[in-house]
C-alpha cells in the first residue's frame, strides 16, 4: 500500500488523530458526554397521609447542571384507575407512562429541557422539567393534541429551583 494514500488512524475514548503521509494531523475531539441519568425512587407520604413516590434524577444536584434551565415546567396529569391507596392500578400506570413520554418527547424535540423526576401520589402524576426558553415550553404545551389523560401546565420563572431543591438534596436511601 502506498504511503501516500494510506491513512493510519490512533483512537482514544476522546480524540481520533487522522494521520496521512502528505498533510498535518487532523485532531478531533470528541464532545463531553452527558452524564448519565442517576435515578433515585423514594417512597413518601403526600399532605393528606397518602403514599407518594417520587423519582428524581439526581445528577441535577450540581449547580452547573441547573444553571441553563431557569423556568420550571410542572405538569399534573389527573389519575384514571386507582387502588384503595389513591395510586395508580398497574393498567393506568402503563397509561400515564404512555402520557409522560409524549409530553416528554414533546419537549426535548422543540428547546432544551431537563426532566428532573415525577411524583405520584393520590390521583395524580406530577412532572418536574426545567426549561431555557419558558416561551417555547408554554407554545409546545399549549399546542399539544388531545390525550389518553387530563393534563394542565404552568410554566414559572424559577432559577433557584426551589419546588424540587429539597427532595434532591434528600439524603436517604433509593428504593
Amino acid at each position: 500500500m502506498a504511503a501516500d494514500s494510506a491513512a493510519m488512524y490512533a483512537k482514544s475514548a476522546l480524540v481520533t488523530v487522522v494521520l496521512t503521509a502528505c498533510a498535518q494531523p487532523t485532531v478531533r475531539v470528541a464532545p463531553p458526554a452527558p452524564a448519565q441519568p442517576s435515578w433515585c425512587i423514594h417512597e413518601m407520604v403526600d399532605q393528606d397521609k397518602h403514599p407518594a413516590f417520587v423519582t428524581l434524577d439526581r445528577r441535577y444536584r450540581s449547580a452547573d447542571r441547573r444553571a441553563a434551565f431557569r423556568f420550571l415546567v410542572h405538569i399534573d396529569i389527573t389519575t384514571g384507575e386507582q387502588n384503595a391507596d389513591g395510586l395508580p392500578t398497574d393498567h393506568e400506570a402503563a397509561i400515564l407512562n404512555q402520557v409522560e413520554d409524549g409530553i416528554t418527547t414533546r419537549l426535548f424535540a422543540a428547546e432544551p429541557v431537563a426532566f428532573v423526576g415525577r411524583a405520584t401520589t393520590s390521583g395524580h402524576r406530577e412532572l418536574f422539567y426545567y426549561a431555557a426558553n419558558a416561551a417555547q415550553a408554554n407554545a409546545v404545551l399549549a399546542s399539544r393534541p388531545p390525550d389518553l389523560r387530563a393534563w394542565e401546565f404552568q410554566v414559572a420563572d424559577e432559577a433557584d429551583w426551589h419546588t424540587v431543591m429539597p427532595l434532591l438534596d434528600d439524603d436517604s436511601p433509593c428504593l
